[in-house]
């Protein structure tokens, strides 16, 4: 989203921005000599525009200031995951994931009154403790299974 609600400009040398953009007010402060709406060719009206947000497996590398349509702005660069990149985040998800399965066989188990049924939630709680990715896509990792609700409302095994 470009916010051009912001008032701003930049120093333009060698026909490329340079340093950082400043505020109106400032600009005006600082070169007082200066008609914006004018502006010389050693500067140039600029627009922020809001960085994008990476989708899952995609790398935010940083922000530039070109030129785009006679006006200088941010350009943001995002790129594809390399593949080494995008199993490793696929890695680290199933391992957070995994984590928030092994908290709730323990919240469930410490809520759970029935011997039974508590019993049923500590041996899923073992068997994700005992749990290692091991798949060969750690997008579709095969974990234990947790304890189901059968028509009774009761814990039951899967």
């Amino acid at each position: 989203m470009e916010h051009t609600d912001l008032e701003l400009y930049i120093q333009i040398r060698d026909g490329q921005p340079h340093e950082h953009p400043i505020f109106a007010d400032n600009f005006r402060d600082a070169f007082p000599g200066v008609d914006t709406e004018n502006l010389p060719d050693t500067f140039a009206k600029f627009i922020r525009v809001e960085a994008p947000v990476p989708d899952t497996y995609e790398v935010y590398e940083g922000v530039s200031y070109q030129w785009v349509d006679g006006i200088v702005k941010d350009v943001h660069s995002v790129r594809p995951m390399t593949d080494e990149e995008r199993a490793e985040r696929a890695t680290q998800n199933a391992n957070a994931l995994h984590q928030i399965r092994i908290d709730q066989c323990q919240t469930t188990a410490d809520e759970t009154e029935d011997a039974a049924q508590k019993q049923l939630w500590l041996d899923c709680l073992a068997a994700h403790q005992a749990w290692v990715l091991e798949s060969v896509d750690p997008t579709t990792p095969a974990f234990p299974p947790f304890p189901i609700k059968d028509e009774a409302g009761n814990w039951v095994a899967p």
